[in-house]
């Protein structure tokens, strides 16, 4: 079993307190080449090997995806996460929706057209802030944040959901040597999931091509894998 990284202690709350800041400075300053203008094409092209329609998916460090959207368009109640708040109100703000909002502790819930949208830390989140559930979708989350808490994140997924839930998550491999986006070993990832989750690779590109920003950055590729899983356990 992949060990697990305590939490704790100054150090650590500074790494949080810097990937934090990193995020909202990004947002801040329109620096957001992440966000694509249409749903993700990985996202369209595997979401059926998933799910049919109907049921609750969970996307975590959603930002503003369009995504989001075209899930709930699907039948889905969809509970998307983001700790940057600018990002959920300019979601609503460009479809012209007026979202009821509520306020519990450091979570904020944003509610309009079958979209629980929650503005939180997401490793602070409980099954009794979150209700669990029945999917999961990852574009590109796990490899956004520090790899010291890869498993954790991992371990927040299963704890967020429910028995059996399905998993889409898109990774990347690359030579950055740096990230966000961070590049993830297949071993590595299997690692991680270890016991948490089953996983199948789905799929698998280079998309250097499409991605001229990575190319600049002096990757010579970038290799993107879309894998499904379950979840294991109770």
């Amino acid at each position: 079993m992949f060990s697990v990284q305590v939490d704790s202690g100054p150090f650590l709350h500074y790494l949080r307190a810097v990937q934090y800041s990193f995020w909202e400075s990004r947002w801040s300053s329109g620096q957001i080449g992440f966000h694509l203008d249409r749903p993700n094409p990985a996202l369209l092209a595997h979401w059926a090997d998933v799910a049919d329609s109907g049921g609750s998916v969970l996307v975590p460090l959603c930002g503003k995806s369009h995504d989001l959207q075209w899930l709930a368009e699907r039948g889905h109640t969809v509970r998307g996460v983001e700790f940057v708040r600018s990002a959920a109100e300019e979601y609503f703000e460009e479809r012209g929706l007026e979202p009821h909002i509520t306020t519990a502790g450091d979570v904020s819930r944003f509610d309009a057209a079958r979209l629980e949208f929650y503005v939180a830390d997401f490793f602070a989140l409980t099954p009794a802030s979150v209700t669990p559930s029945d999917f999961i979708y990852d574009r590109a989350a796990l490899v956004a944040i520090e790899p010291s808490r890869r498993r954790q994140y991992i371990e927040q997924l299963h704890a967020l959901s429910r028995r059996g839930a399905r998993l889409l998550l898109v990774n990347f491999v690359h030579d950055i040597g740096s990230g966000p986006p961070h590049s993830i070993e297949v071993a590595e990832l299997e690692e991680h999931c270890h016991g948490v989750f089953e996983l199948t690779l789905r799929d698998e590109r280079d998309i250097l091509a499409d991605e001229p920003r990575f190319a600049q950055r002096g990757a010579t590729h970038m290799v993107e894998q879309v894998w499904l899983g379950s979840r294991i356990g109770d």
